[in-house]
């Protein structure tokens, strides 16, 4: 490192500079550790930095704690927005291209609407700025934590704070002789603690595949027979200390079950300069709807190289998931989170569908998922579930404009409370009858909330940012939309709705007859698993309804990070109970999850120790 900083039993002349609320500020954390919080209710008494140098101290805001005391939840909480800042760094001496690194521990709530923000309006919660002058000008911040997902009611069990390591290029903080590094914290919950801090010099040649921009598919869940030909892009960075040559970017799609290659294409670029993007260019073939024969899920992957090995593959290469089906369309893979308007009770949240072959095809159902079912339904409280046949953004306002959409069909949908988050499906119609689509069609899957006490928090996901999916799909001609958002119930959508990256679990159930099933897709009976003891540190018993046929289910218990640490098929025990050794686990919340034909039920597991 050209300069480091472990924070070895203080603060090392860092200073803290709050923007609002001045009773909060950074303070220095012994070990890093953040337990006096709401969080250590779920995830234990040691919440710390897991950082090399983490035994002599970390540097944290402690958002949470400030709000809450650590005992006290009932809200409202306050933004907190206050900087980090390094003394003077010399880097004089140096004379090629440098970046910053450091581990990190974060837990994030909801971002301060002053927050830091980019050029194109995104806020951050959690940022770095650097300036070159002593701090006299700055840099525009950077989002050191894009793809976190924040702390809802609906993953709070489910989300242990993330330990990981932040790289980010400093362009032009070379040969500095007063550089400044400042973090910023803007949000009410809940934590940041930042450790061993270094300027290192870039390896010579490092590309970089941009998370920030690729294309997928225009749906996370499309059925077979409304497939189109897809545009591929993703934008590649030289993060590199001198320019590289020879790149290309290469792009595969692969069938997961049977790992059947079923797409591969490449990209050639030539040389790349330093800190140099290479943007918004189509791999020259389209992925073909012909080579997406199955259903099922598929992996694809963006790939860059050059000439030479790179000096940090770890981020080479971009993974993503879809899936094809016989009837669904989605934007989402499963909820990640819930989400409401912060200022209004009344709102319409759905997602936009578009239909090349609508001929012989008919919307059949409509499946959604909230997080409050049981509030709702103390309070009475329904909702209606739309479909839309819309023309498309015809005066090109981003918008989808009440005299731009039709009404195809309408049902609403009372809540009794026992339907907990899971997917709930409703007929699109009152009649109970199929609508006839029609081709070359965008429809808009609507549910609409109009509150009156509470909000309505819809399950959401904010793991696939369409952006890039979108602008590709414009290139072509072959426009695509994402979700819609109609706050305060106006009649008029907003295509940009809460972010390209958030999506409503708001599904589309399609099919060649308009005659409903007696089985909706996706509607499974609720079993419940008992646990005890819960939480556990040792030996718990698993219990299963026992008039529950087992020879086709499977019982499967998860960590947070989505690793399997126990699995069974349920015909192996038909006495409907099991023993479970939990003593080899660490400490924390499991998922465990019954699933099978008809069936489904999930509980959480809490293992202290």
């Amino acid at each position: 490192a050209l300069w480091f900083e472990s924070f070895s039993f203080g603060a090392e002349g860092w200073a803290s500079n709050p923007l609002a609320l001045p009773d909060s500020s950074w303070h220095w954390a012994a070990a890093g550790d953040v337990s006096n919080t709401l969080a250590s209710i779920v995830f234990g008494d040691k919440i710390f930095i897991h950082s090399p140098t983490g035994n002599d101290g970390a540097m944290a805001f402690n958002a949470d704690f400030y709000s809450t005391q650590g005992v006290n939840n009932q809200g409202p909480f306050p933004d907190y927005i206050c900087e980090l800042i390094s003394p003077p760094i010399d880097l004089s001496g140096a004379d090629k291209p440098v970046a910053v690194e450091f581990t990190q521990l974060s837990w994030l709530g909801k971002t301060a609407d002053n927050a830091p923000q980019s050029p194109e309006g995104a806020k951050f919660i959690t940022s770095l700025a650097y300036s070159t002058d002593g701090g006299q000008n700055w840099s525009e911040p950077i989002n050191v934590n894009p793809y976190q997902t924040p702390v809802t009611s609906y993953n709070v069990f489910l989300m242990p704070p993330a330990n990981n390591k932040g790289y980010f290029a400093l362009p032009g903080a070379e040969g500095s002789s007063d550089l400044r590094l400042k973090f910023t914290w803007a949000g009410n919950l809940y934590f940041w603690v930042l450790d061993d801090i270094a300027i290192v010099e870039r390896p010579a040649l490092d590309m970089k595949a941009n998370r920030d921009f690729f294309a997928l598919l225009p749906n996370a869940i499309t059925p077979l027979s409304q497939l189109q030909d897809v545009p591929l892009l993703a934008d590649v960075l030289n993060h590199g200390g001198q320019t590289a040559q020879d790149v290309q970017l290469e792009a595969v799609i692969t069938h997961q079950q049977s790992g059947a290659l079923v797409h591969q294409d490449e990209l050639f670029y030539g040389d790349i300069p330093i800190d140099s993007l290479v943007e918004n260019i189509l791999f020259e073939e389209l992925l073909p709807a012909s080579s997406l024969l199955q259903s099922g899920a598929y992996h694809g992957y963006y790939a860059v190289g050059h000439s030479l090995a790179d000096g940090r593959p770890q981020d080479d290469t971009l993974k993503w998931r879809f899936a094809l089906s016989d009837t669904t369309f989605a934007k989402e893979l499963g909820p990640t989170r819930d989400i409401a308007p912060s200022a209004t009770l009344r709102y319409a949240f759905g997602n936009c569908f578009y239909v090349p072959h609508g001929q012989g095809w008919y919307a059949r159902y409509i499946s959604f998922a909230v997080a409050n079912a049981l509030q709702l339904a103390n309070t009475g409280a329904g909702l209606d579930v739309l479909l839309y046949k819309w023309l498309g953004d015809l005066n090109g306002d981003g918008k989808a404009n009440i005299n731009e959409y039709s009404n195809v069909a309408f049902n609403s949908y009372a809540f009794q409370g026992n339907e907990g988050r899971d997917l709930i499906t409703v007929p699109v119609a009152l009649d109970q009858v199929g609508k006839a689509l029609e081709d070359d069609a965008y429809y808009l899957a609507v549910v609409s909330y109009d509150g009156q006490f509470v909000p309505c928090f819809m399950l959401a996901s904010d793991t696939i940012d369409y952006q890039a999916t979108l602008f590709a799909h414009g290139l072509i001609g072959q426009q695509q939309y994402a979700s819609v958002l109609d706050e305060n119930i106006t009649g008029d959508f907003s295509l940009l709705g809460f972010g390209y990256n958030i999506v409503p679990v708001v599904r589309l159930h399609i099919g060649p007859s308009p005659l409903l099933s007696a089985n909706p897709p996706s509607q499974q009976a609720r079993v419940e698993i008992k646990l005890s003891p819960n939480p556990a540190a040792s030996l718990v018993q698993i219990e299963l309804p026992p008039d529950l046929a087992l020879s086709e289910a499977s019982l499967i218990i998860k960590d947070m990070s989505g690793s399997i640490v126990f699995a069974k098929k349920m015909s192996a025990f038909p006495e409907k109970a099991l023993t479970f050794d939990a003593r080899n686990l660490p400490a924390g919340p499991y998922s465990v999850q019954l699933s099978g034909p008809g069936i489904r039920a999930s509980a959480l597991l809490m293992i202290q120790r």
